[in-house]
């Protein structure tokens, strides 16, 4: 399976979400591009968390 991951500008999202119902598939929405530098990550309910930077562990 398969999974497509995309921006769109905030002044298209309503044309995305008439888009997708249109083609009776599921969009999830998992994040904002913001101006400020560096990576801010947020669970469901709103609090901040720290994701340790690693890289793909071929052999692990």
């Amino acid at each position: 399976d398969y999974e497509l991951c995309f921006t769109v500008p905030p002044e298209r999202t309503s044309q995305l979400e008439s888009s997708v119902a249109e083609w009776n598939c599921r969009c999830t929405r998992i994040g904002v591009i913001t101006a400020k530098p560096g990576l801010q990550l947020a669970r469901a309910n709103g609090s901040a968390f720290h994701l340790e930077r690693r890289g793909y562990e071929h052999f692990g």
